[in-house]
């Protein structure tokens, strides 16, 4: 004798809400009126700050590239170059954190939508997420790895044109590419070595970069799952309501389930 089909308990549980809320409508008849739509952002200053974070990671990764395989400033000022690399490296870091931030925070908008049904003034509350698709999230992930990477083979391209002797096997351009992201990824050939402190030091700051942008990227992944499965499930019972108030005004003809 076979068991009984299971019923999946998350849907028993938003058909039951769906009910009780839709029975408390008075079932006059009366078609829903839309009265007004009130928006609330909730943490603006941070989605401000992450989407002027991402123009300027946007101009570090032009100038780590260009600098990186064609070297811009040949003559100019060591530090001031330096300091450039440095930066172009900690905008790409300081977007993957705003980000994570931005989405653990919860940022975006709650809304107020008021209905009018028949005598009766109704709201509706729902949070609509600063990033609410998969696709920007992993864009502004990429724009940040791919700032980081470059930024540090500019970093390492500085140290070899300031002086050679801080690195064996490794010239600007494609070997400084080839050489971040073998480190970035510690996968460490060992073809190329950091001869000095200062490009060792370089080095190891990559490795502790990689490492903590992983646990970021989890964390940053894991906070949109959950926030997009928390509002689907709200979007569902709103549904399910809205079609069962339907159902209860207009009965289908005897004869049709």
């Amino acid at each position: 004798m076979s068991d009984p089909p299971q019923t999946d308990g998350h849907d028993a549980l938003v058909e039951a809400i769906a009910q009780a809320i839709a029975i408390q409508l008075d079932p006059k008849g009366q078609n829903l009126e839309l009265v007004e739509i009130k928006s609330y952002p909730r943490f603006g200053g941070m989605i401000r700050a992450r989407q002027w974070m991402t123009g300027l990671v946007a101009l570090g990764l032009g100038y780590a590239i260009a600098n990186s395989l064609l070297s811009l400033w040949p003559t100019a000022f060591f530090p001031l170059r330096f300091t450039l690399a440095l930066g172009a490296i900690a905008s790409g870091l300081t977007l993957v954190i705003l980000l994570m931030v931005e989405l653990l925070q919860g940022a975006g908008t709650d809304q107020e939508v008021q209905w009018r049904y028949g005598d009766r003034l109704l709201r509706e509350y729902q949070f609509i997420p600063s990033l609410n698709q998969f696709i920007p999230v992993l864009l502004l992930l990429a724009l940040g790895l791919l700032t980081i990477i470059f930024g540090f083979a500019n970093l390492y391209g500085e140290l070899v044109r300031y002086d050679p002797s801080h690195f064996s096997g490794l010239t600007p351009g494609l070997y400084a590419l080839y050489f971040s992201l073998v480190t970035f990824s510690t996968v460490g050939y060992g073809d190329i070595h950091a001869d000095s402190f200062l490009a060792r030091l370089a080095a190891v700051g990559e490795i502790f970069t990689a490492m903590f942008f992983s646990l970021v990227v989890i964390s940053t992944i894991l906070s949109w799952v959950i926030a997009h499965k928390r509002q689907e499930q709200e979007l569902t019972i709103k549904q399910r309501i809205r079609d069962r108030g339907a159902a209860r005004h207009h009965p289908a003809p005897p004869g049709q389930s």
